[in-house]
């Protein structure tokens, strides 16, 4: 048996104008349900990879099953949240009106 971890597509939700600590919960919602872009191009070791796989797991966000879908359509899919990355962490503050996009945003609330 081969596991192979592949990452979920480019997300269709692009915003990235800066934002507050606050608001940064709602862009992830948003992130984390849109689908995800069809690229022109996949990587050919992901399609060999898909192409033998008997079942495809993901997590339970739009996004990771659309990507799944994208890759490989006749293959079992199984969908479960148990398959999400680690939450960020959402602080309900302002933190003195302080906005920053929303990819800073992330690496400063990872790091916490």
């Amino acid at each position: 048996m081969e596991i192979s971890l592949v990452r979920h597509g480019k997300s269709l939700w692009t915003e990235n104008k800066p934002i507050t600590c606050k608001e940064f919960k709602n862009w992830v919602q948003k992130y984390d349900e849109n689908g995800v872009f069809e690229e022109d191009n996949y990587p050919s070791e992901t399609f060999k990879k898909v192409a033998i796989a008997k079942v495809i797991m993901t997590s339970d966000l739009e996004r990771s099953i659309k990507s799944a879908v994208l890759l490989k359509t006749d293959s079992t899919h199984i969908s479960d949240p148990l398959f999400r990355e680690v939450e960020l962490p959402s602080p309900n503050t302002h933190l003195m009106g302080l906005k920053l996009t929303p990819g800073i945003w992330a690496v400063i609330l990872r790091c916490l």
